[in-house]
């Protein structure tokens, strides 16, 4: 539902609904990339793929920005937000590792930021440009 809403407000741009695991679209194919808060259901074993994907996908020179909660937990879920029941697992990650994992994929970093330090779960942003492919 959300493809075809943003689909109807920007008819000019182009949206596809996909996975990180395997991102259809060629590779170098992209100038950049928002990952905000999009990869905080992956588990950390599969980090390091999703991230190769990001590489493959962005060109050199190209950035790619990640958001994420930090910390160093999984946090699940049983019920949510519309009280509905779910079964979902949250991982917090450690700004060290998101860095780590996009610069062993050919990223440089250029920032990394985080937000409401003291808040029980913090968010993060890694901003980095692609220097080459994984």
């Amino acid at each position: 539902t959300m493809v075809e809403i943003a689909r109807r407000d920007h008819p000019d741009l182009h949206f596809e609904a996909g996975t990180m695991t395997n991102l259809d679209l060629a590779s170098d194919s992209l100038a950049g990339l928002i990952a905000f808060w999009s990869t905080i259901h992956i588990p950390d074993h599969s980090m390091p793929h999703v991230i190769a994907e990001f590489s493959r996908i962005v060109r050199p020179g190209g950035h790619v920005l990640v958001g994420f909660h930090v910390g160093d937990a999984v946090e699940h879920s049983s019920t949510g937000y519309s009280g509905r029941d779910i079964c979902l697992d949250t991982y917090l990650r450690e700004v060290g590792a998101m860095s780590g994992w996009l610069r062993d994929a050919g990223f440089r970093i250029d920032s990394e930021t985080v937000f409401r330090p003291d808040d029980d779960v913090p968010g993060a942003i890694v901003l980095a440009h692609r220097i080459k492919g994984p």
